[in-house]
């Protein structure tokens, strides 16, 4: 569901950069986030993405990350950048 992207591996000098967007639960009212999940079912939304968190793993694994909401907490990018040899493939 969410999209990820990687760029600089080959690089060490430059690091390790990594993006993620994805959906997460938002603090509205759970009648309107069982509205939305079902609005957005044809699109495999359920409720259970709200479950998800992985902008905790790479706070875990990244030397600096940071994270945005958007559409009233629904939506999150984040961004986050780490030296390559401290990175898993």
């Amino acid at each position: 569901m969410g999209a990820r992207k990687r760029e600089g591996q080959s690089h060490p000098s430059r690091g390790f950069r990594e993006r993620y967007t994805d959906l997460k639960r938002p603090p509205w009212p759970e009648p309107l986030v069982h509205i939305a999940a079902w609005l957005n079912r044809p699109f495999a939304v359920t409720v259970d993405w709200g479950e998800r968190h992985p902008w905790e793993s790479m706070r875990a694994h990244l030397d600096t990350v940071r994270c945005r909401d958007y559409y009233m907490g629904a939506i999150y990018l984040c961004s986050g950048h780490g030296r390559a040899a401290s990175v898993q493939p």
